[in-house]
């Protein structure tokens, strides 16, 4: 491969992964302080505004689910036209994706905060862009997920990924991950939700075949972090 066509490549991804944004509204009654603290990954430099605006939903969704039900969850299935109205919940919870995360959302009790890591961004961003290179879907290619844990996040022995295609935006993302249509153990849901984690990295992507990929790696964080752990709450 020439480096004019290396180059030409490396260009289609910049220029994807510089989609038009779609910040996350501010809806009330969230209060102001708890809707700026979710916001862990402002000083992250190396994330996207859209990387960011997904780790500003996903500690929404941590630190207050019955609320993200109400101002997030509900209005994006009515976008979605998947509920006709607010209260439509009868015909939701026979929905057993969508209505399993309404109940797991209603039952989540007030989780930590989860905050950028640039080591796992690294993780991610290499998984996004080979990924998108060979129009691969999954997680073990060029590298098997554990040895990526290995090489780039040194001494943590907790992780997990989650990996999306084709849709662009931040809230698109998110809510396919958390709904997790068609995945029997709800693994997606599941480690955005998961208690132990603490740090995320992320990152959104061109994709040969779908256009668009986004890639979460977790951790509950370095040896270091473990340890320090008391001093790391939200």
């Amino acid at each position: 491969m020439t480096i004019f066509r290396l180059q030409c490549i490396i260009g289609i991804i910049f220029l994807f992964s510089c989609s038009p944004e779609r910040k996350i509204p501010y809806r009330e009654p969230w209060t102001k302080k708890d809707f700026c603290k979710a916001n862990t990954a402002r000083f992250a430099f190396y994330l996207s505004k859209k990387s960011k605006e997904t780790i500003r939903l996903i500690n929404l969704a941590r630190i207050n689910g019955p609320l993200f039900v109400k101002t997030y969850y509900i209005p994006y299935l009515i976008n979605s036209e998947v509920m006709a109205g607010k209260n439509d919940t009868a015909v939701l919870l026979k929905k057993p994706y969508y209505g399993g995360l309404y109940t797991d959302l209603n039952m989540n009790k007030k989780l930590s905060l989860v905050k950028p890591s640039f080591s796992l961004h690294l993780s991610a961003s290499f998984h996004a862009i080979t990924s998108g290179l060979s129009g691969y879907a999954g997680h073990d290619r060029p590298l098997r997920f554990e040895v990526r844990m290995r090489v780039f996040n040194l001494f943590i022995n907790n992780y997990g990924e989650n990996c999306d295609y084709g849709n662009k935006y931040p809230l698109d993302a998110v809510m396919s991950l958390l709904i997790d249509e068609g995945e029997p153990t709800v693994g997606h849901r599941r480690n955005i939700l998961n208690k132990n984690f603490r740090r995320l990295g992320c990152s959104f992507k061109w994709h040969r075949r779908y256009g668009h990929n986004y890639v979460q790696d977790f951790s509950s964080g370095s040896l270091f972090q473990r340890v320090f752990k008391k001093k790391d709450l939200n």
